[in-house]
């Protein structure tokens, strides 16, 4: 693990070195959608002070109830994915080295919320992180490890991910589909955005934008692809001749149906697993993807 922190820190820091527009340098001056949100500034200063899985004093305690700013006094693993109630901030970059490290997925739902610098690892069945409601910021975060989606947006209207890390899908895992490592899976929220992210080795939906509108700025995928989204046989394992010579599995960075994307100052990078990329927007899903 600590070799591919390595390497998309790496990716990153070039990415935003050489970008030809900086990035901003916070959530708030992007101007994604959602990101007017004050989060949980105006409600109970909540000190997280162990690295327990429950309890006083712990980061699952800590989001039993909403407006709440909550800080951290220790640094380290907790266990345990964890839900974000509404009017909350979780300030990770408030905690010492090494930062905070959940083992286990993210609910957001409901309004008004923020999560900051935190990394998840996720060991359950499904997606990793399920982001809905309205008013959602994800900011300096890292989700790894989906067996479903890595990120998904179920509905919900205002959603940002701002220089966040979604990485390494998970392929052949007992997936009903078979091949399954995806990446973001916008499932029909009205805005979103994607603003400063980096999207790594994920065959698929890099992202996929399902109905709706989604903001693309200063987004690096890597290592993208090929994989399998319902055309053609399902791919139940990478023996044989390998995903590469699938003649049906998708090679687009970003798929749709019958969603709207703009992109700005973006870049899909091929890797290992990558076979000559297609075209950077791509409809792979019987409708029209329109693209700006």
């Amino acid at each position: 693990m600590k070799q591919f922190i390595f390497v998309y820190f790496v990716l990153f820091l070039s990415f935003y070195c050489f970008s030809a527009d900086p990035l901003p340098r916070h959530w708030h001056e992007a101007k994604g959608f959602g990101t007017n949100t004050k989060g949980g500034l105006a409600g109970e200063v909540y000190k997280v002070t162990n690295l327990n899985s429950g309890g006083k004093g712990s980061l699952r305690d800590a989001v039993s109830k909403g407006n709440r700013l909550i800080v951290f006094e220790i640094g380290g693993v907790i266990k345990g994915g964890i839900g974000v109630p509404d009017n909350t901030t979780i300030a990770g970059q408030t905690a010492p080295f090494p930062g905070i490290t959940c083992i286990g997925g993210l609910g957001v739902g409901g309004s008004n919320k923020v999560v900051s610098h935190i990394s998840f690892q996720y060991t359950g069945r499904g997606d990793a992180c399920s982001i809905k409601g309205s008013n959602n910021v994800l900011d300096h975060c890292a989700v790894y490890w989906g067996k479903d989606e890595t990120i998904t947006f179920e509905g919900g209207n205002g959603i940002t991910l701002y220089k966040t890390i979604c990485a390494e899908g998970l392929q052949f895992t007992g997936h009903g589909d078979g091949e399954h490592s995806k990446g973001i899976f916008m499932k029909t929220p009205r805005r979103a955005s994607l603003i400063g992210c980096m999207v790594v080795n994920n065959a698929l939906r890099n992202p996929r934008v399902d109905w709706g509108y989604c903001f693309i700025a200063n987004h690096l995928v890597y290592n993208h692809g090929p994989g399998w989204d319902h055309q053609g046989p399902k791919v139940k394992d990478d023996k044989g001749l390998g995903l590469k010579e699938c003649p049906h599995c998708f090679t687009k960075v970003i798929t749709g149906y019958q969603g709207t994307v703009s992109v700005v100052g973006s870049i899909s990078v091929s890797g290992p697993e990558s076979r000559p990329r297609g075209k950077y927007l791509g409809d792979g899903h019987n409708t029209t993807l329109t693209g700006y």
